[in-house]
C-alpha cells in the first residue's frame, strides 16, 4: 500500500429531517503501489457513489485520471484509470441521470481530441458499468481546466453544464478578447457530448484572475455558477452568477471580506439557490491564516447567511452535499475543529448545517 491512498467516504446525514448528528456508514480505502488522490464524488442514483481523481505512478511517472464506483454498502464495483502517454487528472464529477457519471478535468495528452498545447480541459461520460460512452477535449496553446460540473436540470435532456478556467482565447469573451489573465468559462453539452454553446467571461475587471469552481442547476433550465476572483493586491473575493439555458449571463453578485476569500464548492439548496463553501483569511483574533466558511444564496444571488468556522491552524471546506433540511460540509483541518487533532498533517472534517445556518453537528477524524 502506498503512503497516500485514495479514500472513498460516505457519511449519512441524509436519513431524515431534523437530523441530530452525522452517522458514518462506511469508509473504503483504494490503494495500489502508487499515490492516489480523490478530488470529486457523485451519487450513482442507486445509493452508491462514484469517486474521481488521479493516480501518480512514482517520482518519474505520469498522472492518470482515476474513476471508481462503490455500491450502497461500500463494496467496490469497479475502478479504472483513464490513461494517455501524458498526464491527466479528474477534477470534477456529477451524475448523468441514467445511472452513469460525467467526469472532467485536465490533460496534457490527447483525451477525447487532439492536444492543443499546455493543459487542455476534457469531459467524458461513463455508464454504470464503467464503459466510456464519449469524451471531448478543448483547449488552446495556454491553460484550460474543467473545475465544475452539474446536470443541465429538470428542463434539460440529460446533458451537463461544465465550467472552469482558461488563460487563453478559448472562445469569444463576453467582455471582449482575452485579458491576459485567467478567465472563467462555461459550456453546455447534450447527453451525447455535443457542445451546445460555450462562453468565456470576466467577472468584473479585465485585470483580475477569474476561476469558476462550482455549478448548480437553478431549478429550471439555467445554472448558477460560483467561483472566486483574484484581485491584484493580493486579494480574493467570491462571486455568484446566473446563466440561462442559452448561456446568457443574467446577473453577477460579488461578495467577500477585506482579505482573501476563495470558493471551492457549490451545491443546490433545493429552492433555486445554492450553498457555497471554501476558505478565507478573515484576519480575526482566534482564527488562523485560512479558515473554513459556508454560505447560502437565494435564486437572485442574495446572501441569506454565512458561517465562518476555524481554529488558529489551517482549516478549509472543500465539498458540499445537499441534505433533507440543510447541507453537509466536507473539508480538512490542522487544528481542533470538530474534535481533537490526531497529530497528522491534516485531519478530515465534516459538519452539517441546517437550512437557516445553524450548525447541527461537527466531526473530525484522521490518523497520526
Amino acid at each position: 500500500m502506498s503512503a497516500r491512498s485514495a479514500l472513498a467516504l460516505v457519511l449519512a446525514p441524509l436519513a431524515a429531517p431534523g437530523i441530530a448528528a452525522q452517522k458514518e456508514v462506511w469508509v473504503r480505502q483504494i490503494g495500489a503501489q502508487a499515490s492516489e488522490t480523490v478530488l470529486a464524488a457523485a451519487p450513482d442514483g442507486a445509493g452508491g457513489a462514484y469517486s474521481a481523481g488521479f493516480v501518480h505512478n512514482g517520482p518519474a511517472g505520469d498522472d492518470n485520471a482515476l474513476l471508481a464506483r462503490h455500491d450502497a454498502a461500500g463494496a467496490l464495483l469497479w475502478s479504472g484509470q483513464i490513461v494517455t502517454p501524458d498526464d491527466e487528472q479528474a477534477l470534477a464529477a456529477c451524475p448523468d441521470g441514467a445511472g452513469g457519471v460525467f467526469v472532467g478535468g485536465v490533460t496534457t495528452g490527447a483525451l477525447g481530441g487532439p492536444h492543443a498545447g499546455s493543459d487542455d480541459a476534457w469531459l467524458a461520460r461513463y455508464d454504470a458499468a464503467g464503459t466510456l460512452l464519449w469524451a471531448d477535449q478543448l483547449g488552446t496553446s495556454q491553460l484550460e481546466r474543467v473545475l465544475a460540473l452539474c446536470p443541465d436540470g429538470p428542463g434539460g435532456a440529460g446533458g451537463v453544464f461544465v465550467g472552469g478556467t482558461t488563460t487563453g482565447d478559448l472562445v469569444r469573451s463576453l467582455v471582449g478578447p482575452h485579458s491576459a489573465s485567467c478567465d472563467a468559462w462555461l459550456a453546455r453539452c447534450d447527453a451525447a457530448g455535443g457542445r451546445l454553446w460555450i462562453v468565456q467571461f470576466k467577472v468584473a475587471d479585465p485585470a483580475n484572475w477569474d476561476y469558476l469552481t462550482g455549478l448548480v442547476t437553478d431549478g429550471s433550465t439555467g445554472v448558477l455558477a460560483a467561483g472566486y476572483t483574484h484581485v491584484p493586491g493580493p486579494e480574493e473575493e467570491i462571486w455568484i452568477a446566473r446563466f440561462d439555458a442559452a448561456g446568457n449571463r443574467l446577473w453577477t453578485r460579488r461578495y467577500g471580506p477585506s482579505l482573501q476569500d476563495l470558493a471551492f464548492a457549490a451545491a443546490p439548496d433545493g429552492a433555486g439557490g445554492a450553498y457555497v463553501a471554501g476558505r478565507a483569511n478573515l484576519g480575526v483574533a482566534g482564527f488562523g491564516f485560512w479558515d473554513a466558511w459556508v454560505a447560502r444564496y437565494d435564486a437572485a444571488g442574495a446572501e441569506l447567511w454565512r458561517r465562518d468556522v476555524g481554529t488558529p491552524e489551517w482549516d478549509e471546506a472543500r465539498a458540499l452535499a445537499l441534505g433533507p433540511d440543510g447541507v453537509l460540509v466536507v473539508g480538512r483541518t490542522r487544528g481542533d475543529l470538530g474534535g481533537p487533532s490526531l497529530g497528522g498533517f491534516w485531519d478530515a472534517w465534516t459538519a452539517y448545517y441546517d437550512e437557516h445556518g445553524g450548525q447541527v453537528s461537527s466531526r473530525q477524524g484522521g490518523t497520526v
